[in-house]
């Protein structure tokens, strides 16, 4: 795993709560300013590679720590997913965390819609080919968004802007 992976992974994990920059520099295993510096440079890596979903990385001043969030201001152009699909996608992306998967009860809560509007959704991004779905009533992001989540190696990745 990479290093902009294992900050996703953590910033995933930790939710609102978030995690503090010298938290994420000791889990890349570096030290000091200059692993705070290297961890900065990777947050804003993160942010613009997933822009395109929708979400953002932001810093909590009150708390001192990055989380990531659902970018409602600064969406990606409207040709791409309506913002029902990004608001969901978002959540099924914070509940599968480090689970795998996220069952369709814990998106509709995070969603706070119906579950018949949630299943609309996850079966609309399905056949988009953004999530996969588990069993019958989970979901996990597909193969498709891997470049977002594995840091470009496969080809994807942002413009290079926050």
């Amino acid at each position: 795993m990479n290093e902009v992976s294992l900050i996703f992974t953590a910033l995933l994990w930790r939710g609102l709560s978030g995690c503090t920059v010298k938290e994420l520099a000791e889990r890349l295993g570096l030290k000091g300013e200059l692993g705070e510096i290297h961890v900065l440079k990777t947050l804003g890596v993160l942010d613009a590679m997933i822009k395109p979903l929708g979400l953002a990385v932001k810093y909590n001043a009150a708390a001192k720590t990055w989380i990531v969030t659902y970018r409602w201001s600064r969406l990606a152009p409207p040709a791409e997913l309506p913002k029902r699909l990004k608001a969901t996608l978002a959540a099924v992306v914070k509940v599968q965390g480090a689970r795998g998967e996220a069952s369709v009860e814990d998106v509709q809560k995070e969603r706070g819609k119906s579950r018949r509007s949630v299943l609309e959704d996850l079966r609309e991004l399905e056949r988009i080919g953004l999530v996969e779905r588990r069993g019958r009533n989970a979901f996990k992001i597909s193969e498709k968004l891997a470049p977002f989540i594995t840091g470009g190696e496969e080809g994807g990745g942002g413009d290079g802007s926050t």
